[in-house]
Parts: structure tokens; sequence; C-alpha cells
């Protein structure tokens, strides 16, 4: 008897365990990464070869460690794209809107410097011509403000998300210790805890895992940087920029990847360095561009154009660990062969050398860096002071904050140098067939640029300039002094004779005014390859191309982290009708199982009474 109540009573202890397990896996139907439970039995060896009942060997988590790292991959490209894509759209929405990005103002200060050349003594257009020219400072500025407002929210991000990374980590290793010490009892839930928790960690930062011996799980970066390994959480540690206070480093940034702090530093390199470099190249160029032109000019009152923007300077940002006395002046010598991006100056072996910031090419240095000969390479000049200590840095950014320092210094609009600053005319006692023809300066520093000037040909071949030594000329030879060139059309004869004179004041000449509007047309950018028009075109494009491929790439991954999920769920996810089915079957053996307890009771109640008789 004592064997049927045995055997009842293991049936009716299996079948309760089957109803916890199962109302359990109900219970947690909605619980993110639950891995359903079921119960393994095996039957008990009896005597005689008999069954002796029935044992619950274990609660199993039906979970694939497969499914898991597919879905903890996918997730953390998914986490990647999603914040890439957020910003890559704000991005691309600033720079092609009308209302907010450059080219409707670009256009307007060139449509106002066209409308100069059309009406050069007007007023009215001078003013509205330095109202567009004022209209385009400010949208660089505000371009500059709007992408470094992004920049800095990217700082805000990731100290977020590195502060919930090591949170999530911490947590991680004290299941770790919690696993171990359970060893191959470690409760299926605990194991669905870390592998939740792992996910969510790879929502922060592309990770890796490793499997020990006692069941604890180690952490690492996708690039092999350790995180978690045992019970001991390694904190991603972050520091204040070298180069810059204001701005966040994370050890081994360089190296980290997906995520939402992979995405974050992705939207940050390819989205916003880019395009403040490329707006603040744009900005020295304009700003260059057309100081240089109207320095070859003459104002409305007769005087030699003044600079109408601000000149640009770049930055430099010593490094703070730096230990030497070295002063570094960085200036822009020729805006378009800036070939863009940050560079570092750093002294070692007692030699200045330079290297790109973003990739540590070395980048050719010319001249000895005195003001007398400057450094110059890549269209920058570099004047250094002081005495430097060995391993002493410098970051240079020519252009990166150029478009916040782009203002209009003119303040009135009779300063706009439309009119060419000497006028040529031809003798009226001339028998040659030769006519003043293009006139240009070419060195509007030359104090003596608008000083009258005579030329006179001495033969067909020669001329004299202010009665200067003779000089041989031959068709299509430009004639040049004081910092102005000439051409001629036609060929002089011998004892003809043109004057130079300084353009007076209230002249109608536009020739300047010409040169201002073409601008628009001439490529100035990216070595001579790129005009400001179409460079700015290029940008929206490249922006707009990074936000549509970054938007599809994150729709795909969405869809392949739901096939991941689906897949993960239709194995370990809690199935109600099935669950309905196990509760019905394990009532029924339950109650079976109580049966056979009752049968035996009252078999063995039957024996005793059989034996009182």
């Amino acid at each position: 008897m004592a064997d049927i109540l045995n055997i009842g009573s293991s049936a009716l202890l299996a079948a309760q365990r089957g109803l916890e397990v199962t109302s359990h896996n109900v219970a947690n139907v909605n619980t993110p990464n639950y891995s359903r439970q079921r119960i393994e039995q095996s039957a008990r060896v009896g005597r005689f070869d008999s069954s002796g009942g029935v044992s619950v060997d274990l609660t199993r988590r039906l979970n694939d460690a497969l499914l898991e790292t597919r879905l903890v991959r996918n997730s953390s490209e998914t986490a990647r794209l999603s914040s890439f894509d957020g910003l890559a759209q704000r991005v691309d929405s600033l720079l092609s809107d009308p209302d907010t990005g450059l080219s409707s103002s670009l256009d307007g200060f060139f449509s106002s410097l066209s409308d100069l050349a059309a009406d050069p003594t007007s007023t009215a257009v001078r003013q509205s011509t330095l109202g567009a020219a004022q209209s385009l400072a400010d949208r660089f500025n505000s371009l500059h403000g709007e992408l470094s407002s992004l920049d800095s929210e990217i700082d805000q991000r990731l100290r977020i998300a590195v502060g919930t990374l090591n949170d999530q980590t911490e947590a991680l290793a004290k299941l770790n210790e919690r696993i171990a010490t359970a060893g191959s009892n470690a409760s299926p839930d605990l194991l669905d805890s870390r592998d939740k928790l792992v996910q969510d960690i790879a929502g922060q930062l592309k990770v890796s895992t490793v499997q020990q011996d006692d069941g604890s799980l180690n952490l690492y970066t996708g690039s092999g940087q350790p995180l978690v390994v045992g019970k001991t959480a390694i904190p991603l540690a972050t520091n204040t920029d070298s180069f810059r206070p204001d701005r966040i480093e994370i050890a081994g940034g360089s190296q980290l990847s997906g995520g939402v702090i992979g995405g974050l530093l992705d939207a940050r390199r390819e989205l916003i360095d880019p395009a403040l470099e490329k707006l603040g190249r744009m900005a020295v160029t304009v700003s260059d561009s057309v100081n240089t032109i109207q320095a070859q000019g003459a104002d409305l009152n007769g005087n030699s154009g003044a600079p109408l923007f601000t000149s640009i300077e770049g930055q430099v940002l010593a490094a703070n660990s730096n230990t030497g006395s070295a002063q570094v002046e960085l200036g822009i010598a020729d805006s378009g062969a800036l070939s863009g991006g940050d560079y570092l100056l750093s002294y070692s072996g007692g030699n200045w050398q330079l290297s790109r910031a973003s990739t540590g090419a070395a980048v050719s240095l010319n001249g000895s860096g005195t003001a007398q000969d400057p450094f110059t390479a890549e269209g920058l000049s570099l004047v250094v002071s002081g005495s430097a200590s060995e391993g002493d840095r410098y970051r240079l950014s020519p252009t990166r904050d150029a478009s916040a320092a782009l203002k209009v210094s003119l303040g009135d609009g009779a300063g706009l140098a439309a009119a060419s600053p000497l006028s040529a005319s031809a003798s009226l006692s001339n028998t040659g067939s030769a006519k003043p023809g293009t006139f240009s300066v070419t060195d509007a520093a030359n104090s003596a640029l608008r000083s009258p000037a005579s030329i006179v040909f001495t033969s067909a071949t020669t001329y004299s300039v202010n009665g200067g030594p003779d000089q041989t000329w031959s068709a299509g030879d430009p004639i040049g002094a004081n910092g102005w060139s000439l051409n001629l059309s036609g060929i002089p004869a011998a004892g003809d004779s043109f004057s130079l004179a300084p353009t007076a004041a209230g002249s109608g000449d536009n020739r300047n005014a010409l040169a201002l509007s073409g601008l628009s047309s001439q490529k100035l950018l990216d070595g001579g390859t790129s005009s400001l028009v179409s460079a700015n075109s290029n940008l929206v494009t490249q922006i707009g191309s990074t936000a549509e491929r970054i938007g599809i790439a994150k729709t795909a991954a969405e869809a392949l982290q739901a096939q991941a999920q689906s897949e993960r769920d239709s194995l370990s996810g809690v199935n109600l009708d099935e669950e309905a089915a196990n509760l019905i079957r394990y009532q029924q053996a339950y109650q079976a199982a109580a049966q056979v307890i009752a049968t035996a009771s009252a078999a063995f109640e039957s024996l005793l009474a059989a034996a009182r008789s």
C-alpha cells in the first residue's frame, strides 16, 4: 500500500509543479523577453523493475542562444540607426529647407550684386545689396548655431547613454554573481533577466558575450574592450575632450560602434562635423573672395574699396596637457586650397609636425614658421612663437567655426566698390587701331595702384610706362605696372599713347560690380572644382543622400529585428492556447493522482479493518 501511496504522491506533486509552471507562463505572457518554461519528468525505478512513480528533474527554459545572439545584434543595429536617423532628418531639413538653408540667401546676395552692376550709382540698390550681405552672414551664423546646438545635444545624449550603460553593466555583474552562486540550480527567470539586460545594453552599444564555466557571462564592446568580467563591472569612462572642454570624449570612442552611442558618434562624424566644416569653408571663401575684389575697386566716394565682410581666421586649440609656452597663429593663405577638416600640430624631436586629426596622416609643412616665413600647408598659414615642450599638441580648426565668424563690416552702401579703380582711354591723336581692353588689378595693396599712368608706344612693338624704360610688346601681351594690368585690342602704332586715371567719385562704372557678381559662377572651392552655389548644392545633396540611406537602412533593420523577435517568440514566447491545454492536462493528472492516493488510503483502511476482525 505504501508503494501505491508514494506513487500517487509523486504524481500529485508532479502535476502540482506542472500547474505552477503553466500558471507562471500564463502570468508572464506579456513580460518582455520572458522564455516559457516546462517541467522535465522521468519515471522512478521501483522494486522488481516495476514503476515507482515520477520525478520532476528540472524546470527547463525554452530558449535558443543563437536566436538570442541574433536578437542582441539586431537590437544594437536598430538602435544605432534610429538615433542616427533622427539627427540625419533634422540636419537634412535644416539645410534643404528654403527658409532655413543657405540657398536663398546665396541667391539673394549674388542677385543684389547683379542689380548693383546694373545701377551702380543707386543709393537704394547699394543699401539693398548691403542688406543682402547681412542676410547671408545671418544665415551662415544661424546654421552654425543650429548645428552647434545639435552637437551639444549629442554630448548630452552621450552622457545619458553612457550613464545608462554603466548602470546596466553593474546590474549584469550582480546577476552574474547570483547565477554563478546558484550554479546549475539558477532560476530560469534569472537567466531571462540577464538576457533582457544584455539586449538592453546592446541598445546602447554593440557588445559581444562569452559564457563562463560557472554560468556567468562576460561582456565586451564590439572592439573587445571589457565591460563585465564575472561579477565585476568595468564602467565605460568619459572625459573632457583634450582640446574642447565643452565636448566629452569616450574612452575608445573611435572604435565604439552600434547602439545609441554608436549612432550618436556616427551622426557627429558623418553629419555634424562635415556640415560645419563645409559651411565654414564657404564662409571663408565668401569673405576672402568678396573682400579681395572689394579691395580692387573704387566705391561711390572714389575711395579704394573697404572689406565688406570681416576677415576670418582659423581657431587654434591647445591641448590641456601642454607644458610649453608656444603660441600658434593660424591664418588662411589660400581659401581655394583648403581641403577641409581639422589638423594636429605637434612638437616632437625638436620639430613641428602636422597631421590630419581624423586619420593621423602626415601633412607636409613648408616654411620655417616665423612671421616672415610662415609654415604653409593646404591653404593654411602658421606662425609659431614662444618655446614648445616635447609632446605639446595643438588642434587646428581652419573652418569648423568660420560660419559663426562671418560678419558684415561695411556700414554704408556707398562703400561698395562697384567701379574699377582706374579708367583707361586712348589719345585722340593715335593712328593705330589699338583700344583699351580688359583692365584688372593684380596687387590691390600696391600704394601706387590708383596713381595716374601714361603708356606711350615708342614703336609698334615697344612701350614705356610713365617715361620708364622701353618694354617689348606683342599682340595679346598685358601691360602692367603699380598693381594693375591692361590688355589692348588691335595693333598700336609708334607714338600712340594711353592714359589711366583714377575713377572719380559718383562714377557709373560697374566693372568691379560685374566681377563681384561673377563670383557666383567662379570655381573657388575644392581646389577649383566648385563654385559657392554648387558647393552648397553638393552639401545639401550629400546630407540628403546620407539621411535617405540611413532611413532605408533603419527600415530594413527594423524588419530584421521584427523577424528575429518573431523567431524567438515562436520558440520562447507563451502561447495561451497551448498553456490552457496544459492546465487542463495537469489538472486532470492532479485529480487522477488524488484518486490514486484515495484508492490507496481506502485499501489500507480495508486491510486494517480485516486485521482487526
